[in-house]
């Protein structure tokens, strides 16, 4: 075996992901290679699950191109937020039916890497095996099934603190209170910036994200803003914390501040949650971190510790113990042995990732994935740059399609549903940024243009650029709005407001 990369017959195998349903399941997977291959029983396969013995520190282990383990066995820790340009094998053994997590599971094999076969040989493909039928699921149901209940620990907790930030904001005037609210938007606004614009499953919501990425947008959370929190961003929140079970600990710490600030009855239950683990971490004194904490444990453990207790408390509570989390004894679980000879029967087939499919919506798809992959040819720049084309170019962009996509293109007509050619390829590959700066220079420029002006003018351009036009209309509607109830009307004066709309007209114009 050599660095990791090879087995002992020197065929190169890469790094692998194998996706499992559930613990038991993972550690079935882990004795089944186990008697297959004996000689490689030990570091060459590791199971990672939340529950596992430092998880990181395999984790950390398997993002470096020359350690072991070669192979991971993991529950939903490398779904996502993982990147490891070695990998070359993902194996599916559990159904996934959120279209975002399929995709983000696939994007683990996506990532290029040089050398990866040897000298020269770069990676140019990877392997998916499929086991549970996720390729034939996403071909008939492209969009899968959205779960609507269940997410991650990491974006439960999200939701808690801006939960906690909603509740706290009639307290402002509490100068302890409001210090810690500032603390909860900080941390928020820091998982927001976080996230990838360049991430196909984040790219749709861009608009979003950029909102909710300036520091002032948080201040005042209107129920709109928090409807677009819960129904968006909370489900592109990414696991930024490996540690599984400090996490457990905060989910219950923001859940008693949530009780505390509403008087609800059911904190009892909670702080019982917490005693019962305090005690257990008691048993552990013999840790040198356990013991320097020793104290507040135990008086976690006074009912007049609770009873006195406030948010300031509860949260160096929280901030002291959750590193202390790991420490705890992990529940023994009982071990399989089995005892059988696995056959394979039937005819191995081969599947694209996802199986082509008809129907106008695919068609639509086909044209806009060619606008896309042609977005530098001196056409579509063209329009990019609101620079005007004659019908011939136009016609060139049409032939183009026929030659790579004819199928495709024999539908446009249908697939475009009366759009405009031209406003259709807009909206895909949207306006250059400094060209749509460039149309309203006249007001960025101005000495005594207001922040509120400012923010206006920039989420323009910033949607013109995502969207490459604009709906006169929606000056009047969100996210417009959310700057200032009476949209354009609000901010500027009637002459400024109709030179504005004047411009989009202009730019719509040209479209046309």
């Amino acid at each position: 075996m050599d660095t990791g990369l090879k087995v002992n017959n020197g065929d190169t195998i890469g790094k692998t992901i194998i996706f499992a349903k559930n613990q038991s399941h993972a550690r079935f997977i882990e004795t089944c290679f186990n008697k297959m291959y004996p000689s490689l029983k030990g570091k060459f396969l590791e199971v990672v699950t939340h529950s596992s013995d430092q998880p990181e520190e395999t984790i950390n282990l398997f993002k470096q191109a020359n350690k072991l383990p070669q192979i991971v066995v993991s529950v939903d820790m490398l779904d996502t937020g993982i990147d490891v340009p070695e990998i070359l094998n993902l194996v599916f053994f559990k159904p996934v039916r959120s279209s975002a997590k399929y995709w983000q599971m696939v994007g683990r094999g996506t990532r290029l890497c040089a050398d990866v076969f040897d000298i020269g040989k770069d990676k140019k493909e990877f392997y998916i095996f499929d086991y549970c039928g996720n390729i034939e699921f996403f071909g008939d149901n492209p969009k899968g099934i959205e779960p609507g209940a269940t997410i991650s620990i990491t974006q439960r907790i999200f939701q808690l603190k801006v939960k906690l930030a909603v509740s706290l904001e009639s307290l402002i005037e509490d100068d302890e209170l409001n210090e810690f609210r500032n603390q909860l938007l900080d941390e928020l606004l820091a998982e927001v910036i976080r996230l990838d614009e360049n991430s196909f499953v984040n790219r749709p919501y861009l608009r979003l994200i950029k909102a909710f990425s300036d520091r002032n947008y948080w201040n005042n959370l209107t129920e709109d803003k928090v409807r677009s929190l819960d129904k968006t961003i909370t489900a592109l929140i990414v696991n930024a914390d490996p540690d599984f079970d400090a996490k457990k600990l905060d989910v219950i710490s923001y859940r008693i501040m949530d009780y505390y600030l509403n008087e609800d009855k059911s904190i009892a239950n909670l702080i019982q949650q917490v005693k019962t683990t305090s005690n257990e971490l008691l048993k552990q004194t013999t840790i040198p971190h356990v013991a320097a904490k020793k104290d507040l444990l135990k008086k976690s453990l006074n009912d007049t510790f609770w009873q006195n207790i406030d948010l300031k408390a509860l949260e160096n509570f929280r901030i002291e113990i959750r590193e202390l989390m790991k420490f705890l004894d992990k529940p023994k679980q009982p071990q399989v042995y089995t005892n059988f000879t696995d056959e394979l029967t039937g005819q191995i087939e081969i599947h694209d990732i996802l199986i082509p499919y008809e129907g106008l919506p695919t068609y639509k798809a086909r044209v806009e994935s060619f606008i896309r992959k042609h977005r530098t040819f001196l056409v579509i720049n063209k329009i990019k740059n609101n620079q005007p084309i004659s019908g011939d170019e136009l016609a060139q962009i049409k032939n183009l399609l026929f030659e790579e996509d004819p199928e495709a293109a024999s539908h446009l007509d249908e697939a475009l549903n009366g759009e405009n050619f031209v406003l259709f390829i807009r909206s895909i590959i949207g306006l250059e940024a400094s060209v749509a700066k460039e149309m309203f220079a006249d007001f960025i420029n101005r000495p005594n243009i207001s922040a509120e002006q400012m923010t206006f003018m920039n989420t323009l351009i910033d949607y013109l650029t995502q969207n490459g036009t604009i709906n006169k209309s929606m000056l009047f509607d969100r996210p417009f709005t959310d700057i200032n109830q009476n949209g354009i009307l609000g901010l500027f004066e009637d002459e400024d407001a109709f030179k504005i709309i004047k411009i989009i007209d202009g730019l719509n114009q040209s479209i046309a």
